[in-house]
């Protein structure tokens, strides 16, 4: 979620630094986007709440549930979430966000 709001905080500091009407653009088009990030966070949150022992296992049988569904063990789907998916859309913020902050 961090990673996904310093986008739209890098899109928030161009366009002060530059006061262009593309930058409002773009930061009006990312806001839906910031929003999905924040109540995907929250909606996690509340799904998974504490103690931390039931969240695990309530973890455990949503990707046994996904595992089902896909044909293959739990222990896959959570490398595909948990590794691939989550490590690919960190990667592209970052990157995305290196060039927005970089671009003259």
């Amino acid at each position: 979620m961090i990673s996904g709001l310093f986008l739209w905080g890098a899109i928030i500091y161009r366009y002060f630094n530059s006061n262009d009407i593309l930058w409002l653009c773009a930061l009006i088009l990312y806001l839906p986007i910031a929003y999905l990030y924040v109540y995907s966070f929250i909606k996690m949150l509340s799904h998974y709440h504490l103690p931390f022992d039931c969240a695990f296992d309530r973890c455990v049988i949503d990707l046994k549930i996904l595992a089902l569904k896909w044909h293959t063990t739990y222990q896959v789907v959570n490398l595909l979430i948990f590794v691939l998916f989550f490590l690919l859309l960190l990667s592209l913020n970052i990157i995305i966000g290196y060039y927005i902050l970089n671009i003259p």
